[in-house]
């Protein structure tokens, strides 16, 4: 069954197990107490005199239920629902308490209905008519501030995949123009090395393409990537680019934005293997500590104060971060203690259980 056809089935279903639930328990109510008072009358009068108000209640209030429904009156507030509801209690009132004495006269005419027992009904289904419009209209309020919380998120979620969408499309021609360029390099001067990196480049591109196609990925399947990429860098830079892994197990189930590691990574052969003569040690560490996961990546420093802050991969990785998981997550880029400029990320562990 479609969703909104389910909903309004169980809106249906809800209101008439309300409506029969509730005059019900009215009217057994209504019959231990004419058995309490009345010792020793006839079972068929106290039914009588028990069910007929709540039935003449339960029709009467659907009737009232279309008639606020198709007047569209709940799209009405304060004064100016007020005037419409108002005098229809009232005139349905006085209505209902008629048909009701009508009735009542009509089975048990030895009754009869005294002016004080017409008085007295008449301002019982006062009060029980105003208590179910308030309580009808209170629970149609609730489910019209629930359906407009449930919009707003919707419009929230679909803004912040727009935005993920667009920072990911920022991101992809970010790292596939460095790597064309390192193959570009290579062509005229070693056509072989430039062959081998296009096949590790094609291998970076197919993870990347799956990658993205989702919000996060297991720290393990990005790892496979950045591996990727350093074999694609590797060609270029051959001996200058000394990589040290240090990844505990417990860490490689954390989730991750897609690529937003390589980011981090590119950024240290950038600004650490490419300016160096000699090349330089890149070390990539990830580690679980009091539920987060902390992953860092070294190179030579120093820092740039501008270049922490104004390069477009860290900016789109901070926010990516900032969307998916708020104030939980952070990156960071400071001056290591030994001299070397560092890249942290941490990432909420839990995240990947609920998640994976």
């Amino acid at each position: 069954m479609p969703n909104g056809l389910d909903r309004r089935w169980s809106w249906r279903t809800c209101y008439w197990l309300c409506q029969l639930g509730g005059w019900s328990a009215l009217g057994v109510f209504q019959l231990l107490t004419w058995l309490a008072n009345v010792p020793g009358a006839p079972i068929g009068t106290a039914l009588v005199q028990a069910f007929l108000g709540p039935a003449y209640g339960l029709a009467g209030t659907h009737v009232l239920h279309l008639l606020i429904r198709r007047r569209a009156w709940l799209a009405r507030h304060g004064a100016a629902l007020v005037v419409r509801v108002a005098p229809a209690i009232l005139l349905w009132t006085a209505a209902l308490d008629a048909a009701r004495a009508a009735t009542t006269y009509a089975l048990m005419p030895s009754m009869g209905m005294p002016r004080r027992v017409l008085l007295t009904g008449f301002g019982t289904w006062v009060v029980l008519l105003v208590a179910w419009t308030a309580l009808y209209l209170a629970v149609h309020e609730v489910r019209a501030r629930r359906r407009e919380e449930i919009r707003a998120l919707r419009l929230e979620i679909a803004a912040r995949e727009g935005q993920l969408q667009g920072l990911r499309s920022q991101l992809n021609p970010h790292f596939l123009f460095n790597a064309l360029n390192s193959v570009r390099e290579l062509t005229n001067e070693d056509p072989h090395r430039a062959d081998v990196m296009l096949t590790q480049l094609s291998d970076l591109l197919r993870y990347a393409l799956r990658a993205n196609q989702h919000d996060l990925v297991a720290l393990a399947d990005e790892m496979k990537g950045v591996d990727r990429y350093l074999a694609v860098e590797a060609v270029r830079f051959e001996e200058r680019l000394r990589i040290h892994w240090d990844i505990a197990a417990a860490a490689l189930p954390a989730r991750v934005p897609p690529l937003v590691l390589q980011t981090l990574v590119e950024n240290a052969v950038k600004h650490g293997v490419a300016r160096r003569p000699d090349g330089d040690d890149v070390t990539i560490s990830a580690h679980a500590r009091n539920g987060s996961v902390v992953i860092d990546v070294t190179n030579a420093g120093p820092l740039s104060p501008a270049g922490a802050a104004a390069g477009l991969g860290l900016r789109n990785a901070r926010e990516r971060l900032r969307l998916l998981f708020g104030d939980r997550a952070q990156l960071a880029v400071t001056d290591d203690p030994n001299g070397r400029v560092r890249a942290r990320l941490t990432v909420p562990l839990a995240h990947a259980e609920t998640h994976a």
